[in-house]
């Protein structure tokens, strides 16, 4: 299934985008002759960015961590406190250590604790 499938505005938008390179692949529009290097810059990031988010979106490894974090390129702001930190960490990677994580990961043997 394509990304913009079923959503009315990005299918308009594809439709658009595909008339416009028509268009100037028949000579009817012109293309830019030229494009900043920040511009340029600024499309790959974007094109980088929608690509990453639709195959994080559609995979299906993290999906512990996507609730936690659904959008790519999301800063995370780590606590001072190394042991909040790592704590955080663990449970955002769905490894905390506790018994179900442990038996999941192959530490204990048991569900059952001790």
């Amino acid at each position: 299934m394509l990304g913009h499938t079923g959503i009315v505005g990005n299918e308009r938008a594809d439709m658009e985008a595909k008339m416009a390179a028509r268009s100037t692949v028949n000579g009817k529009m012109d293309a830019p002759t030229n494009i900043s290097i920040a511009d340029a810059y600024k499309m790959s990031a974007d094109i980088a960015q929608t690509s990453w988010q639709r195959r994080w979106e559609g995979g299906s490894k993290g999906r512990h961590t996507y609730e936690f974090i659904p959008e790519v390129n999301t800063k995370i702001l780590w606590p001072r406190k190394r042991e909040v930190g790592v704590a955080y960490c663990r449970s955002l990677l769905h490894d905390t250590m506790l018994n179900a994580d442990a038996f999941r990961t192959g530490v204990v043997e048991s569900l059952i604790c001790v």
